[in-house]
């Protein structure tokens, strides 16, 4: 289990500071190292969790009634982080410590592996530690991850129709709906509100990271149009919904291709150049300038990107190129006016277009 490895190769590495330092933590109030941050995202995970998973937490009746009593856990007060090591019962450096009421991560630089902004980045990684830590607080024993492996054990892998993970379906079912409601719609305020049910929806579906692909336009697209007209913002959602319907199946087959562990670079480049062609295109609709704001905005889409798709395959990041050139677009040491956004773009979208990556 990839828990445990992680857990293990910390052991190797800071063997020597854990004798020097066999402290048990139990937490701290997280402010300004890092933690509000960590807390609002494990907070959020759980929340998915509950929501998502709610079949698989029938498996577990027999110990937990309702996943309805893990939510009392997910707030500041129960949860809390600390940078000190935090020392298991056995003097094993753990990266959480869950105890009835009480959570506490760590979220320290002395073991980075062990740090949950690292934990964060698998977020099937994470979505199974996060519940590890919500069933302790709940006084369930978790020991070697009984009960929360069972919960999530392939609640997302379907085996019908077109469609092998059940997100990716449930997605598809959202876009074809607000479509038809959106064309059936008395109004541009009506039509604008049935996008914004249906883009919260698309948010809680997808909180495994490869499934950020099919929300990341769309946020892109209301962060550059966030002082438009409504007329104008409910023709980019038009757009992004139809654009949904090519992504979602791509974005489908790249995440079961990921677990079955089967090459994906042909399917990641297709996938990258549809995504990146829009992105591209409404960079130059939007006319930007080069401003702090401007440069948020990119650097917020292309860390979203890397991290979503470097989940599938961190070797063709690096064979692509594409992750030097995404990071340079949020660059004020490349980017000085509209004309570096465009030629990086477009050299960025050249890369793609060679198959020797793939």
């Amino acid at each position: 289990m990839k828990v445990l490895l992680i857990l293990a190769l910390s052991i190797l590495t800071i063997s020597n500071a854990v004798l020097a330092k066999p402290t048990v933590r139990s937490g701290g109030s997280g402010v300004g190292n890092g933690g509000d941050t960590v807390r609002l995202r494990f907070i959020s995970t759980g929340q998915g969790i509950i929501e998502y998973y709610k079949d698989g937490f029938k498996s577990i009746d027999d110990v937990l009634i309702s996943p309805i009593l893990l939510k009392r856990h997910l707030n500041i007060q129960t949860i809390r982080t600390s940078k000190d090591l935090l020392i298991d019962n056995l003097g094993n450096p753990v990266s959480a410590i869950g105890e009835p009421g009480s959570i506490t991560l760590y979220v320290g630089d002395e073991i980075p592996e062990l740090h949950w902004d690292n934990i964060f980045k698998n977020s099937r990684l994470a979505n199974i530690m996060v519940l590890h830590e919500l069933l302790r607080a709940q006084g369930i024993n978790d020991d070697n991850y009984v009960y929360s492996s069972i919960v999530l054990k392939k609640q997302d892998i379907l085996d019908i129709g077109n469609f092998r993970m059940k997100w990716a379906k449930q997605s598809f079912d959202i876009v074809k709906t607000t479509q038809l409601r959106s064309f059936h719609s008395k109004s541009i305020e009506e039509e604008l509100n049935y996008f914004e049910q249906a883009n919260k929806k698309l948010k809680n579906y997808n909180t495994i990271e490869l499934a950020k692909l099919i929300k990341l336009n769309i946020e892109f697209s209301k962060a550059i149009k966030k002082d438009a007209g409504s007329l104008s913002l409910l023709k980019t959602m038009r757009a992004d919904y139809k654009l949904l319907r090519d992504v979602i199946p791509m974005v489908d087959k790249l995440s079961y291709q990921t677990i079955m562990g089967e090459n994906n670079y042909k399917i990641l480049n297709s996938l990258t150049l549809l995504l990146l062609k829009d992105f591209y295109f409404k960079v130059r609709m939007a006319n930007l300038e080069v401003n702090q704001e401007s440069l948020s905005m990119l650097k917020n889409y292309t860390s979203e990107f890397i991290s979503a798709v470097s989940i599938a395959s961190e070797n063709w990041l690096i064979c692509t190129g594409i992750e030097q050139s995404l990071n340079s677009l949020s660059s004020e040491s490349y980017v000085v006016d509209k004309s570096d956004i465009n030629m990086i773009i477009s050299s960025l979208l050249g890369v793609l277009r060679d198959e020797r990556c793939i």
